[in-house]
């Protein structure tokens, strides 16, 4: 058994009278531990496909099982609880809170999940000494580059340690350098362990996954594994 398996999945919207599919009938299957990129230009139903995924939308037809449970199955409370402890997720926007500090953003992702005051505390800064921004703690969202802010929005996802990180073109709002620097810690994360779902428009940056799906007009294309995943097994 798989441990995320998307079963004949369809997401259609209804505007008057069309309707549009944005995921076609897709299936496929998703390891424990594994790095996948998922691949389209904008409009290929990549960024449904996350939010479905995450819990934060729910298909027209089709299950998504996690570890053999139907995630749609489980109701309301069901999907807050997927939301808050089983996956994380990163947005291309950040949406870091600006009235609040770096670590406050991230305390407030553990206050969500039910931890005390001063442990929030210690795990905010935890966090932030992993992705390198341990004296910008007390800075505000404004006050942050762009790499800066999303590697807090890095650190705000993995609050709650969940077993997948959901990101949605991570380094789309940044430079080069910094888009790097993203990259990096996502591919340090999946060296742990962390099971990382990523969607991009971007060829190059998909080949730091495992695997790259092709997605077109709300349908899959193709699967492949990267060439660095075909060297490591190579090794």
């Amino acid at each position: 058994m798989a441990f995320i398996e998307i079963d004949h999945i369809r997401k259609i919207y209804r505007k008057a009278t069309v309707t549009v599919p944005a995921v076609n009938d897709i299936s496929f299957d998703i390891d424990k531990g594994e790095f996948l990129a998922i691949i389209g230009k904008s409009g290929s139903g990549k960024s449904t496909l996350l939010n479905l995924l995450g819990g934060l939308d729910t298909p027209t037809s089709g299950e998504i099982r996690f570890e053999g449970a139907n995630l749609f199955a489980e109701g309301k409370d069901g999907l807050v609880k997927h939301r808050r402890h089983r996956v994380g997720m990163v947005f291309q926007s950040f949406q870091l809170i600006p009235g609040q500090t770096a670590a406050e953003n991230i305390e407030l992702a553990l206050a969500f999940g039910g931890v005390s005051r001063s442990e929030r505390k210690a795990r905010a800064l935890e966090l932030l000494a992993q992705v390198g921004l341990a004296e910008r703690a007390d800075h505000y969202p404004a006050e942050l580059s762009g790499g800066e802010a999303q590697r807090v929005a890095i650190a705000r996802a993995l609050a709650n340690d969940p077993a997948i990180l959901l990101a949605d073109e991570p380094t789309g709002n940044l430079d080069t350098q910094n888009g790097d620097i993203v990259l990096g810690i996502l591919q340090d994360l999946h060296r742990q362990g962390r099971t990382i779902i990523m969607i991009t428009h971007d060829p190059d940056m998909a080949r730091v996954a495992q695997r790259t799906i092709r997605m077109q007009d709300g349908q899959l294309l193709d699967s492949q594994l990267t060439h660095e995943s075909l060297n490591a097994k190579a090794l």
